[in-house]
């Protein structure tokens, strides 16, 4: 029994490590390294802070793969200011078997008129039934690089750091992000990101975002290696107010929807 149980241990927690929060983020593909989603980037590269508005509350609902049962949910604020960006994210996610809890807190500040860098520090708890509860302590290192007015470089470290947990050693697995975004006329910007996480094949992931409206933006996005076969979103911008939605498409299992809903100060 307690193999067994180990065995679903060890299912989940590699979903866990992979569970993303924000549709703005599912819309693109997945993609991480400058989404830019207000007080959610906190889930996102911490570096991109210092574009978010000067003050916005977050919060994001999906159910993965439409599985019974299973929730996940999440809420975060930032205050973002001229020399300095910081918000803080609770998120959870989980059935009667398995619940995770994460609590996020990320920092960003300029060192040149082109380089952002940002610290993500995260408490997550895994508690199963019958079996314990857990904690682990993780850090992810971002940086965000204006190559020219029309692109911009980014970099996601994620689990750079990390402390063991006494009752189950899990390492975490590290894996690097780079993304490049660049800005076309008529509102059009491309994403690519290249992710790099330890033990496995390289993920490449390309997306668009159209906003052909002042109100709407429209998001697309596939990739190669990835789970998601493809991403489509779009947002609802309404001044201080902001509505996102997004359905993944998966391989083997149902789609999964998410929303996201967020307001705050004008960006």
């Amino acid at each position: 029994m307690r193999a067994l149980l180990l065995m679903f241990l060890c299912a989940q927690l590699t979903m866990a490590q992979d569970m993303r929060f924000g549709a703005h983020s599912a819309a693109l593909g997945g993609q991480r390294t400058l989404v830019q989603d207000a007080a959610g980037t906190v889930f996102l590269n911490p570096a991109v802070l210092m574009s978010a508005p000067q003050w916005s509350f977050w919060a994001t609902y999906l159910r993965p793969f439409q599985l019974p049962g299973l929730h996940s949910q999440a809420i975060a604020a930032n205050l973002t200011a001229r020399h300095v960006a910081i918000a803080a994210g609770a998120a959870q996610w989980g059935n009667l078997l398995y619940r995770e809890r994460l609590l996020r807190m990320a920092f960003a500040c300029p060192v040149t008129s082109r380089l952002v860098l940002g610290l993500a520090i995260q408490q997550r708890t895994v508690e199963i039934e019958r079996y314990g509860r857990y904690g682990q302590w993780t850090g992810d290192f971002g940086a965000r690089v204006r190559l020219s007015h029309r692109a911009e470089l980014g970099i996601l470290i994620r689990n750079a750091i990390y402390r063991r947990s006494a009752s189950l050693q899990e390492t975490p697995r590290r894996e690097v992000m780079t993304g490049l975004v660049v800005s076309f006329p008529m509102h059009l910007r491309v994403f690519a990101e290249l992710a790099r996480e330890t033990g496995f094949e390289p993920e490449f992931r390309l997306a668009v975002e159209l906003r052909p409206i002042s109100y709407l933006s429209l998001q697309a996005g596939s990739g190669f290696n990835t789970p998601e076969e493809f991403a489509l979103g779009l947002s609802l911008n309404m001044a201080v107010f902001r509505l996102h939605y997004a359905v993944t498409s998966h391989p083997v299992l149902p789609m999964t929807h998410v929303f996201a809903l967020w307001f705050g100060s004008v960006p």
